[in-house]
């Protein structure tokens, strides 16, 4: 089997936001990420759960996840983002982003 991540949900070939760290996260090795995504609130809690190192926004790193409840996404650095929740962003390789409108950065260890 393989991670169930649901797209289309809206009509549009698109996945949203947390589904799309969901996965990113499943395809790190974090297989408890497996058969559907989390909401970016249990995000937070998960990062929690693996010791994740959590910040605040304005401290992000590329490659950190950017949270606010209700939104997240992989912050790429310079003030750019990998997003998804829309039927534009998804097909964007990379969008603005701007860390100050987060609350937490979330900075994923390796699985062990």
């Amino acid at each position: 089997p393989h991670n169930t991540i649901p797209i289309d949900e809206s009509g549009y070939k698109t996945i949203d936001c947390s589904s799309y760290v969901s996965w990113v996260c499943y395809e790190y090795g974090y297989k408890d990420f497996k058969g559907s995504q989390e909401s970016s609130d249990s995000i937070l809690s998960k990062a929690r759960e693996h010791n994740w190192i959590i910040k605040d926004a304005s401290e992000a790193v590329a490659g950190d996840i950017l949270q606010r409840s209700g939104h997240v996404e992989i912050y790429a650095g310079n003030g750019k983002a990998y997003n998804c929740g829309g039927p534009n962003s998804i097909k964007a390789d990379i969008s603005n982003s701007n860390p100050s409108r987060f609350t937490y950065a979330i900075t994923v260890t390796p699985p062990k």
